[in-house]
């Protein structure tokens, strides 16, 4: 027969299982909110940053909003499917940067 003790050990971790869930959350959302700042660093001239910031911001925030809103719908579906979704999106949508001049980066997204 297993004793109360045993059987007790869920009661007690799961508290410390929330806080390290809680930790990984704020840790991915501070490097996935960092990316796009990185990107437009790389990718505008200095003359529009400002601009583009805004936008980002905006962008952001506004993503943000769309996530929470949806957060449950998302939760339905298969956490494989949104994950390749999203690395579909950005390995055809982020222009490689490494090594090419901002004039070729900006080039290649204007496509003119």
């Amino acid at each position: 027969m297993i004793n109360e003790q045993e059987s007790n050990w869920w009661d007690q971790g799961s508290p410390a299982l929330a806080f390290i869930g809680l930790l990984m959350y704020a840790g991915s959302y501070i490097v996935g909110s960092g990316i796009p700042w990185l990107l437009l660093s790389e990718l505008f001239p200095i003359n529009v940053k400002g601009s583009a910031g805004s936008i980002c911001n905006f962008m952001g925030s506004c993503t943000g909003w769309v996530v929470a809103c949806y957060f449950n719908f998302l939760t339905e579906w298969s956490s494989t499917v949104c994950c390749a979704a999203n690395f579909i999106l950005s390995a055809t949508m982020v222009p490689e940067t490494k090594g090419r001049t901002l004039e070729e980066i900006q080039t290649s997204i204007t496509h003119s």
